[in-house]
Protein backbone atom coordinates (compact mmCIF):
# COMPACT_ATOMS: atom_id res chain seq x y z
CA UNK A 1 0.00 0.00 0.00
CA UNK A 2 1.46 3.33 -0.78
CA UNK A 3 1.73 6.27 1.79
CA UNK A 4 -0.99 8.63 0.27
CA UNK A 5 -3.68 5.40 0.08
CA UNK A 6 -2.68 5.17 3.66
CA UNK A 7 -2.47 8.47 4.97
CA UNK A 8 -6.08 8.38 3.14
CA UNK A 9 -7.57 5.98 4.95
CA UNK A 10 -6.65 7.72 8.23
CA UNK A 11 -9.83 9.51 9.57
CA UNK A 12 -7.22 12.19 10.82
CA UNK A 13 -3.80 11.34 10.01
CA UNK A 14 -1.24 11.97 12.33
CA UNK A 15 2.08 12.71 10.04
CA UNK A 16 4.01 15.06 12.99
CA UNK A 17 3.65 17.76 10.81
CA UNK A 18 1.60 20.31 13.53
CA UNK A 19 4.17 19.66 15.67
CA UNK A 20 7.11 19.64 13.92
CA UNK A 21 6.36 23.36 12.50
CA UNK A 22 6.43 24.96 16.04
CA UNK A 23 10.32 23.30 15.75
CA UNK A 24 12.46 25.82 14.29
CA UNK A 25 15.43 24.42 13.98
CA UNK A 26 14.45 20.82 12.68
CA UNK A 27 13.55 19.91 8.74
CA UNK A 28 10.92 17.46 8.74
CA UNK A 29 8.99 16.06 5.77
CA UNK A 30 7.65 13.01 4.51
CA UNK A 31 8.31 11.86 0.92
CA UNK A 32 7.17 9.29 -1.36
CA UNK A 33 8.77 6.35 -3.29
CA UNK A 34 9.24 8.11 -6.08
CA UNK A 35 10.65 10.69 -3.48
CA UNK A 36 8.22 13.53 -3.83
CA UNK A 37 7.43 15.57 -0.81
CA UNK A 38 3.92 14.38 0.51
CA UNK A 39 4.18 16.38 3.93
CA UNK A 40 6.73 18.93 5.12
CA UNK A 41 7.40 21.50 7.51
CA UNK A 42 7.41 25.11 7.80
CA UNK A 43 11.08 25.30 8.15
CA UNK A 44 11.79 23.61 5.10
CA UNK A 45 9.46 25.69 3.66
CA UNK A 46 11.45 29.00 4.36
CA UNK A 47 14.85 26.95 3.82
CA UNK A 48 13.24 26.33 0.46
CA UNK A 49 12.13 30.09 -0.15
CA UNK A 50 8.97 29.17 -0.92
CA UNK A 51 5.38 30.85 -0.09
CA UNK A 52 3.85 27.92 1.39
CA UNK A 53 3.67 24.02 2.35
CA UNK A 54 1.76 23.86 -1.02
CA UNK A 55 4.60 24.85 -3.67
CA UNK A 56 6.58 22.34 -2.40
CA UNK A 57 4.02 19.57 -1.96
CA UNK A 58 4.54 16.63 -5.02
CA UNK A 59 7.72 18.15 -5.38
CA UNK A 60 11.62 16.69 -5.65
CA UNK A 61 14.52 18.29 -3.69
CA UNK A 62 16.04 19.25 -6.72
CA UNK A 63 12.65 21.37 -7.73
CA UNK A 64 11.70 22.19 -4.65
CA UNK A 65 14.84 23.20 -3.29
CA UNK A 66 18.79 24.12 -2.05
CA UNK A 67 20.95 20.77 -2.67
CA UNK A 68 22.14 18.90 0.31
CA UNK A 69 25.01 20.34 0.31
CA UNK A 70 23.43 23.87 0.56
CA UNK A 71 21.61 22.35 3.52
CA UNK A 72 24.36 21.20 5.30
CA UNK A 73 26.50 24.72 5.58
CA UNK A 74 22.74 27.01 6.42
CA UNK A 75 22.56 24.27 9.21
CA UNK A 76 26.40 24.62 10.38
CA UNK A 77 26.28 27.96 9.94
CA UNK A 78 22.82 28.62 11.99
CA UNK A 79 23.41 29.59 15.77
CA UNK A 80 22.13 27.07 18.30
CA UNK A 81 19.11 28.84 20.03
CA UNK A 82 18.34 27.98 23.79
CA UNK A 83 15.46 29.61 24.34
Amino acid sequence: MSIHKFLQRLATPMTGEALFDHLYDVVYFIKDAKGAYIVVNKTLTDRCGAKNKQAILGLKQANACLSDSDFDSAAATEPARLD
